[in-house]
Order: C-alpha cells, then sequence, then structure tokens
C-alpha cells in the first residue's frame, strides 16, 4: 500500500474486523478489537496465508529477498506481553455520563503508542438520525500508567444524541531501523479492543 505520508507499507497481517478474543497484532478493529479483516471477518483471497499468530513478549523477524525496489534485509520487534484490552468496563455495560470513569489495560513499557477513541454509539430502538455529537475524541495514553480516567465532561461532550458512546483502544510497538544506503524502514506491531456501552 503506497501512501505520500509514508512511503509503501507492507503488511502480514488480515484484515478488519473479527471477533472479541481473535485481536491480532495487525490493524485496528472494530468493536470487540478484531485482527485487520476483510468483509464480514474474511481475509482478502491470496492473504489467509500470511496471518501472523501473536505470542507475548515475543520477538518477530521478517527477512526480504531484495529485489529492484527493496534490498535484502532482516527487521525484528519485540511484540508487547499482551494484546490491546480494555477492563473496568465490558461491552454492552450501562455508564452514568455524569460520572468520571475509568479504564484499566495491562501496562507495559514496550508499547510505544497508545490511543483512545471515544465516539457515539446508537443501539437498536433508537432514532439513529440528529446530532451524533462532535467528531470522535483521539486521547494519547502513556501505555505504562495501566489506567485512564474519561471525566463526565469528555462523555458527555462525545455522547450528543446518540444512546451509547464506542470506546476503542489501539496500541502499537514501533521501531524505525535505517538502512545502509539511507532508507529507513518502520516495523509496527499493533492491536486493538473496544467496546460499546449503553447510557442511563
Amino acid at each position: 500500500l503506497e501512501s505520500a505520508f509514508a512511503g509503501v507499507r507492507y503488511g502480514a497481517m488480515g484484515m478488519r474486523g473479527g471477533p472479541r478474543g481473535d485481536r491480532g497484532p495487525g490493524g485496528p478493529g472494530g468493536p470487540h478489537g478484531g485482527r485487520d479483516q476483510g468483509p464480514r471477518g474474511n481475509p482478502p483471497v491470496g492473504l489467509d496465508s500470511l496471518n501472523v499468530p501473536f505470542v507475548g513478549g515475543g520477538t518477530y523477524q521478517f527477512a526480504a529477498s531484495g529485489s529492484a525496489s527493496v534490498p535484502a534485509m532482516n527487521l525484528e520487534i519485540q511484540a508487547p506481553a499482551a494484546l490491546a484490552q480494555i477492563s473496568g468496563v465490558a461491552n454492552d455495560d450501562t455508564i452514568n455520563v455524569s460520572q468520571d470513569l475509568t479504564i484499566t489495560w495491562t501496562a507495559d513499557a514496550a508499547v510505544t503508542r497508545m490511543t483512545l477513541v471515544l465516539a457515539p454509539a446508537f443501539h437498536r430502538g433508537r432514532f439513529q438520525g440528529g446530532n451524533q455529537g462532535k467528531k470522535p475524541a483521539m486521547i494519547t495514553l502513556d501505555p505504562a500508567a495501566g489506567s485512564y480516567t474519561i471525566t463526565s465532561q469528555a462523555l458527555q461532550d462525545a455522547l450528543g444524541d446518540a444512546n451509547g458512546l464506542m470506546l476503542h483502544l489501539d496500541q502499537g510497538t514501533h521501531r524505525e531501523v535505517t538502512n545502509t544506503d539511507g532508507t529507513k524502514y518502520i516495523v509496527v506491531l499493533r492491536s486493538s479492543d473496544g467496546v460499546r456501552l449503553r447510557v442511563n
């Protein structure tokens, strides 16, 4: 995948979606986490054999045989101790947005980046029009902290006219490697988890 921001990206994981409990080290999944999988949780044709299982604390090694555009190289990165998982609340819990909400996760110094997304969500039985709140709030977390308290004001700001909220936790481990010709390569392991919450 080529982009103006990050050059060319090579992935060895599935595509978006997937059930809870199958949070691999790929990109972000939807509510309940999930490896990056294709529509309805199915990997794209030809990519199913590339899925790499998660080994907590393990060292992943990737070897590139090289081509006219990419030199031969060996890259490695250490995985965090655990996949991203939100604790403190469970999917479909009911919360009071007039009170602060504290979430927890497994603290890990190996994780280099962690983001919490707070967004409005609608549950069945409620009209899904109207003001759905502001754009999702993106909150940068300290991966080693192990907990974060979302203020009641932040919960109310995100809620809008929705009858629920979605919390999405994304964590990544990054390692930058500079080749002998000066070209930089970034190795990334990412996982995510999400829960939908009702409000009273």
